[in-house]
């Protein structure tokens, strides 16, 4: 079994034809985005933030809370506290 450990750094874990894992570190933000072909599965391990959904659906997200935007859906991620202490996620796409 081949096992990777990363620390939450931006960082590519996996990667297959059909699966992605990336760890990110988000200061400030990540701007608007759309994956057309993937559902996007957002654990959120540390911080505070809000993810847009669409134009208007905000959710605010914590530590434990998982968010999953579907194929085709225009998203955003913004960190709600400082750039000292960053919104640490984990994304899976499949």
């Amino acid at each position: 079994m081949n096992v990777r450990i990363a620390a939450l750094s931006n960082t590519e874990l996996h990667t297959k034809i059909t699966s992605q894992i990336h760890v990110n570190s988000i200061p400030k933000s990540i701007p608007e985005e759309t994956h057309h072909n993937k559902t996007q599965i957002i654990y959120v391990e540390q911080g505070l933030g809000t993810i847009t959904l669409g134009e208007t659906d905000e959710k605010t997200v914590f530590p434990g809370i998982v968010v999953i935007v579907p194929p085709g859906t225009v998203h955003k991620i913004e960190n709600n506290d400082s750039e000292t202490n960053p919104l640490k996620i984990v994304s899976i796409y499949i």
